[in-house]
């Protein structure tokens, strides 16, 4: 993906993410590449991940929330990969 299609996706996913920032998009952009080649994860797939709340990891926030808010990154990234680690199995 370009860095123009990420951001076209991270405005879409979110309100409150657009208009994206660099840093939101690279971290948005690692999140999606990270489902798609730990996790086997379609391009859909990852995008829908991004944008879904997740009430138990996340406090209720979507990943791309939780990017925008300013919060904590590795624990998102800890997130991530734990959740590609499910989808690759």
């Amino acid at each position: 993906m370009t860095e123009e299609q990420i951001a076209a996706l991270a405005g879409s996913l979110d309100a409150r993410v657009y208009p994206p920032d660099e840093r939101q998009i690279a971290v948005i952009a690692e999140l999606i590449e990270t489902l798609m080649r730990v996790g086997g994860a379609h391009l859909q797939t990852a995008c829908s991940w991004v944008a879904e709340p997740d009430p138990d990891a996340l406090e209720g926030l979507s990943p791309a929330a939780w990017v925008a808010a300013g919060r904590d990154l590795e624990r998102l990234r800890r997130v991530c990969r734990q959740d590609a680690a499910r989808l690759a199995q």
